[in-house]
């Protein structure tokens, strides 16, 4: 069986791609918290350390101990640059794009551009979710020269499809980061007016701590008079997450720029109306006032838009494009991906 070696920040995201890989490989896992990835499968799994030079040193112990047949890279950026930078004469490294790490990353300043160019440039395998705005974009930072791989991500194995909309609860539900990215301050400021006229309602805030942007937002609640309205739920597992989805009438995802949102594929596949930002990443996904509202993210929004939304056509719409979003055909893809990677002259 194949080894190969999962080199990642702890993500809800990366622990899907390890729990696809069960019983198909062999999977290590270098990360900066074990106890995300607790209940995966996995061989055996290192913390990093903060210590660039010590980590280089710890690293290479790592790799003499594993000997791994493939690294897989999640994220590009400052992580991918670094491990790129060590590893890549020595190592076969597969790196996959998610969305702000291509969309955002590489545009902040000309030394992060750099960065990016060099890891795209080095690394042996390219992929990305599989998003036609983030495609352009990555052919565009390697000139068009290097083929990259589409995954198609899916959506987690609890979640399933609510075709009697009236069962649901009058939650709105953001599933996002805490950071900057993905503007959770604009949905307080929105929910705010929103919660004025319609009272019934609760906003459920989940997402892995952000250890300054948490505390500002649960600042900004209470001062916007909306501690009985608002919970901030924490990181959920898929199971809780799903949950909470199946509960939800409506989602929230309204970031500044972002790759094929899972969460938006999951809140359709859970058949909940979508507030999205006017994005190429949320338009592939969802039609304006079929299945959505689609509002611009840098002002106040009214979630009070989710009423133009005909919840017959909704639930038809879903149930339709969901199909093709399962966590069984998205698996089935991945390790095809993954068997072709490993057996194709082409990638060796």
């Amino acid at each position: 069986m194949k080894k190969i070696l999962v080199i990642s920040s702890a993500s809800i995201h990366t622990k899907k791609f390890i729990d696809m890989m069960q019983g198909h490989f062999k999977v290590y896992l270098i990360t900066n918290n074990r106890d995300v990835f607790k209940d995966c499968e996995i061989e055996k799994t290192y913390e990093w350390d903060k210590n660039p030079l010590k980590n280089a040193w710890r690293t290479k112990q790592i790799l003499k101990e594993i000997v791994p047949d493939l690294i897989h890279i999640q994220q590009v950026g400052l992580l991918a640059f670094y491990y790129t930078f060590l590893l890549h004469r020595h190592y076969r490294i597969l790196v996959t794009a998610w969305g702000g790490d291509i969309m955002e990353f590489p545009y902040i300043n000309k030394f992060k551009y750099w960065m990016t160019k060099y890891t795209l440039k080095h690394v042996s395998i390219l992929s990305s979710i599989n998003s036609v705005g983030m495609m352009s974009v990555m052919h565009s930072l390697t000139d068009f020269k290097r083929e990259i791989i589409p995954i198609n991500f899916g959506v987690g194995e609890y979640i399933s499809f609510e075709d009697k909309y009236l069962n649901k609860e009058n939650i709105i539900y953001s599933p996002r980061s805490h950071d900057d990215l993905y503007n959770i301050e604009m949905i307080l400021h929105s929910f705010a007016s929103f919660i004025e006229k319609e009272t019934q309602w609760k906003l459920y805030i989940s997402g892995f701590p952000h250890p300054t942007n948490t505390p500002k937002l649960k600042a900004l609640s209470k001062a916007l008079g909306l501690e009985q309205f608002v919970n901030f739920v924490g990181t959920l597992s898929q199971e809780e997450h799903a949950k909470l989805l199946h509960r939800s009438k409506i989602v929230v995802s309204v970031p500044i720029t972002d790759g094929r949102p899972i969460s938006v594929m999951e809140a359709i596949s859970s058949n909940c109306t979508l507030i999205c930002s006017n994005i190429l990443a949320n338009e592939e996904l969802v039609s304006h006032g079929v299945n959505a509202i689609i509002i611009d993210h840098t002002k106040i929004f009214d979630f009070g838009l989710y009423h133009q939304v005909d919840i017959n056509l909704q639930t038809n719409y879903n149930e339709a494009i969901s199909k093709s979003f399962s966590y069984v055909n998205a698996q089935k893809s991945f390790i095809h991906t993954m068997e072709r990677i490993f057996n194709d002259s082409y990638y060796r």
